[in-house]
């Protein structure tokens, strides 16, 4: 029989892909995060009077959280009356979770004018910085290959220079601390229509030892023949072919040989209209495999392994009609097992940030009214675009950043304060999507109640523990959920032989305790064994859930406990 392997770590349970039996009162949906109100950073140095899109979030250690964002001094602003200046990658640290950020003043930094020490950690001489990668701790030699050794952060820059084809070109630098970088040779890319110039996002795969890099594909067919017109005729935009997103890889952990992907993971769909595409990337990899280095340190019993998730925030770009290059910009959420096919969570496209209230400015006509009620619009009301990277701050809480603008793309305004910076949005641990079951089941009774709906799993081998303390067997492998559970509403699972469709003794539901409450890792324990899942035959399994309304489920997760 096949069955898929599971791994330790957490598993995302997203739109229930995992499961060969789900009730349809069972539905994917996409959790949002809540933004706080006013911008974490805003300008406050003359060489970051313009911060821009692009940026990447870190969590380096628990009290050493990084933000690097591209930053430039614009001239007709600048304190110091410098001209215009080169894009650069500044960064921000915050030692306790992001609540307060400050700029270190570093020695061998980047100079600007007087001063001789500023928080700019790279400048790419007329590029953009794109994104920031940290490599997980205890990556055996030789990786990253091609990169010094230590090396622990990755960033894509553009570099803002033409290859001998007159390409501009696309570069990669490493570092050991974040502070000071080493520009690798030879370039990641040259940067044609395939792979455009915005906000390259990397991200490495442990499943497969692979750099993965999703980058701006400026060249996609603006074409379907169901896709809705947009009813008017932009100056100079082109209708024949527009933005959308591309994917490159580099095999065996190689930072110098990436090779681009014919297939375009993230564009446009029939029910966009001619005048949305997709500006950029903020596609990476989060999920449990990604938590360890390898997946050596499971024990595969054979089968596919699933736990790889990749989460993308892509900003879509709806073009309205008046300038050139001019509109808004929303953050959308869509989910890939294997960064090649990304779909949206039960078909929702909303903004995964919502953008502020009232109404953005356009640059030659408004767009909208600037007041709306007799109140100004908020500083992120025209453009919210993600930055790479989730951080786990340890209250059970995961915080992402954002750039926000008030104006719209063409509406620039970007050297005002209240008019744009960078915001934080947290969301609880792992709960992306739930599987909700959020009115009360109306078919058949299912065990004993009407109430009462049950998800199984296709047949799944488990994770040993054998491997722990030097594999002496004295682990035992635990498994929790990540629930939300109403008043009424209630979880339980047992663990079924795949090929006979029989409870294995001690792990029936008549003997499963059951889960209440919002839980974020509720342990699942049987009243023989207290949830020792090490008990269980190293067979084909299949995990039954059973949810009585009003109930979700975001994430199981495997544990080994040494003993």
């Amino acid at each position: 029989m096949n069955a898929t392997t599971l791994l330790l770590g957490t598993y995302l349970l997203a739109d229930g892909e995992i499961f060969e039996t789900l009730d349809p009162a069972v539905r994917a949906v996409v959790q949002r995060p809540v933004k706080d109100p006013a911008p974490v950073l805003v300008p406050e140095f003359p060489w970051e009077t313009s911060m821009h899109f692009y940026g990447s979030a870190v969590a380096v250690a628990a009290n050493d959280l990084r933000i690097y964002y591209a930053c430039n001094a614009v001239g007709h602003h600048d304190v110091d009356g410098a001209p215009d200046g080169p894009s650069s990658c500044c960064v921000a640290v915050s030692a306790d979770n992001g609540t307060t950020w400050t700029r270190p003043m570093l020695q061998g930094s980047v100079p600007y004018n007087n001063w001789t020490r500023t928080n700019m950690v790279f400048t790419s001489g007329g590029g953009w910085f794109d994104s920031m990668l940290l490599l997980p701790l205890g990556m055996p030699a030789p990786f990253p290959r091609g990169a010094p050794a230590g090396t622990r952060f990755v960033m894509a820059f553009d570099d803002g220079v033409s290859d001998p084809a007159g390409l501009r070109v696309l570069q990669l630098a490493v570092s050991a601390d974040g502070f000071r970088f080493t520009v690798l040779s030879p370039p990641m890319a040259s940067k044609d229509s395939s792979f455009a110039d915005t906000s390259v996002s990397l991200s490495f795969d442990p499943a497969t030892r692979e750099f993965v890099a999703f980058g701006r594909y400026d060249g996609y067919p603006n074409q379907h023949p169901e896709r809705p017109q947009c009813g008017k005729q932009i100056p100079n935009f082109n209708m024949q072919s527009v933005r959308a997103v591309r994917r490159a890889t580099s095999p065996g952990g190689s930072l110098v040989n990436f090779s681009l992907a014919a297939h375009v993971p993230l564009h446009f769909d029939k029910l966009d209209d001619q005048c949305v595409d997709v500006y950029n990337t903020a596609a990476w990899i989060a999920s449990a495999g990604v938590r360890q280095w390898s997946n050596d340190s499971t024990s595969a019993r054979g089968g596919a392994t699933t736990e790889r998730a990749y989460l993308a925030f892509p900003a879509f770009y709806q073009h309205y009609g008046w300038t050139v290059n001019d509109g808004v910009l929303d953050v959308r959420f869509m989910f890939s097992r294997d960064g090649i096919s990304f779909r949206y969570i039960g078909g929702d496209r909303r903004a995964f940030i919502p953008r502020g209230i009232g109404a953005a400015a356009g640059k030659e006509q408004s767009l909208f009214d600037e007041e709306e009620g007799g109140f100004p619009a908020q500083w992120d009301a025209g453009i919210a675009y993600m930055y790479r990277g989730v951080i786990d701050v340890g209250d059970g809480t995961q915080e992402m950043y954002y750039f926000g603008q008030q104006g719209s793309h063409a509406h620039q305004d970007c050297c005002s304060r209240g008019k744009f910076g960078i915001g934080r949005a947290r969301i609880l641990k792992d709960r992306w999507i739930a599987l909700a079951l959020d009115a009360p089941h109306a078919g058949p009774a299912t065990n004993g109640s009407a109430a009462n709906v049950t998800m199984m799993t296709q047949p799944v081998l488990l994770p040993s523990c054998a491997h722990i303390g030097g594999g002496r067997g004295n682990a035992t492998l635990t498994m929790t959920l990540n629930v939300e559970v109403s008043v009424g509403g209630s979880v339980s699972m047992a663990v079924l032989v795949a090929e006979t469709g029989t409870p294995v003794p001690g792990f029936s539901h008549a003997e499963a305790m059951t889960i209440y409450g919002n839980r974020l890792a509720a342990p699942l324990k049987f009243s023989g064994d207290e949830g020792n899942f090490s008990l269980l035959p190293a067979v084909p399994l299949r995990l039954q859930f059973i949810l009585r309304a009003p109930a979700r489920v975001f994430a199981w997760e495997f544990h080994c406990i040494n003993v």
